[in-house]
């Protein structure tokens, strides 16, 4: 549970490393985000959840990085439980994730990083040094503060 540059799944033998960005909380991080976890272990999917807004607004950097764009409403937390849901989604599947990055901060994901642990899957987030929650940080197993 250490704080590190680098994402630390160095100990996985598949490849299936996917990257949840939150662009209503990382913003212009999203895409260090990325840029760190490919460089690190490599990200084999990439979705991205935000406002319309948000989403166009980033829809270039988006397409370059091959991100899947997930339009949420606006609302508070609604881009959180949009990702909670497709993470259990793709989790509840035969074939699981090795590694879930999370860029996003918020302490909502907590109890969903608590049960990625149970399955054995390893968690890593990319958090704005500012905002990200103490509350999140000790959950993860890795946790890469920009």
């Amino acid at each position: 549970m250490g704080y590190t540059q680098e994402a630390s799944c160095s100990n996985v033998t598949s490849t299936a490393n996917i990257l949840f960005l939150d662009i209503e909380n990382v913003h212009t991080n999203a895409f260090k985000a990325y840029a760190r976890m490919k460089k690190s272990i490599g990200v084999d999917a990439c979705y991205a959840f935000g406002s319309e807004n948000l989403i166009q607004h980033y829809s270039e950097q988006l397409d370059a990085i091959g991100a899947q764009k997930h339009i949420t409403p606006v609302g508070k937390n609604a881009a959180d439980h949009a990702i909670i849901d497709k993470i259990r989604a793709l989790c509840s599947q035969t074939a699981q994730p090795t590694c879930i990055g999370i860029a996003s901060g918020d302490a909502d994901f907590v109890p969903t990083v608590l049960e990625l642990k149970t399955q054995r899957i390893r968690t890593v987030c990319y958090g704005n040094a500012a905002t990200t929650s103490q509350k999140s940080q000790k959950h993860y197993d890795t946790c890469v503060l920009m």
